[in-house]
């Protein structure tokens, strides 16, 4: 679902620092994509301390598209999807606060005092009536997270371990495994397993899906398939 750039509700679409101007920098990507443009747009008005917002799943369809058409996707974009995957599903709270319910997915809850942040301005803040939008975001985020999910795993080689937990965690988070997620995050970061186990918080229960992405990725990348497989076992057995 991809709003016109001339929708009214992008003056009430907010992010981490309230109503910016994303349409005027989706349209620039369009015509032209530049690669620091578009880490502005990522990191400073779509995301921020691992929390999303309204604004980022509007972005996101234009985003999917324009990146689509170019010649090669650019890897921070496809990252940078990965990582709105992670935070759509991540059990907290609504916006940067914490606070509220957050919906089916954090930062677009359908229920309007939950947008009424001290940070945006009343005159500012999402309507009744923008809540029918919300619910269509909500909607074509359901049927576009496993596209997504797998056009990011789908981009991951043997080159950078760093890069390729960034691509696979997404999809990972998505179907259940935000924890082992995390460890391999941990792993990329040179912890060893015993201290990765101990801290992400991954348990038995998770351990299929560890073994699950480690055969999707056999081939991708040997080195982040076999910590998964070592991930697996050490869940499985405690040893």
């Amino acid at each position: 679902m991809k709003l016109s750039l001339n929708d009214p509700v992008w003056s009430r679409l907010y992010g981490p620092y309230g109503v910016r101007n994303v349409p005027g920098i989706l349209e620039s990507l369009k015509t032209r994509w530049d690669d620091d443009l578009a880490r502005e747009l990522f990191w400073e008005e779509l995301h921020h301390q691992d929390d999303v917002y309204p604004v980022t799943y509007a972005a996101l369809p234009w985003l999917l598209d324009i990146v689509q058409r170019l010649p090669s996707m650019p890897r921070e974009a496809l990252c940078f999807f990965s990582l709105v995957l992670r935070c759509a599903v991540a059990p907290h709270g609504t916006g940067c606060d914490g606070k509220g319910p957050r919906g089916k997915y954090r930062g677009l809850a359908l229920e309007v005092s939950d947008h009424a942040h001290s940070w945006v301005p009343a005159g500012r803040r999402l309507t009744e009536n923008d809540m029918i939008i919300l619910k269509k975001l909500e909607t074509w985020f359901d049927e576009a997270a496993p596209c997504i999910a797998e056009i990011c795993l789908s981009a991951i080689g043997p080159a950078d371990d760093c890069d390729s937990v960034a691509l696979a965690g997404g999809a990972i988070a998505l179907d259940g495994g935000e924890n082992v997620a995390w460890a391999a995050e941990m792993w990329a970061d040179g912890l060893a397993l015993p201290d990765i186990v101990a801290q992400s918080g991954a348990t038995s229960g998770e351990a299929g899906i560890a073994l699950k992405f480690a055969d999707r990725l056999d081939t991708q990348n040997p080195n982040l398939s076999g910590f998964l497989r070592k991930l697996a076992d050490e869940l499985e057995t405690g040893t």
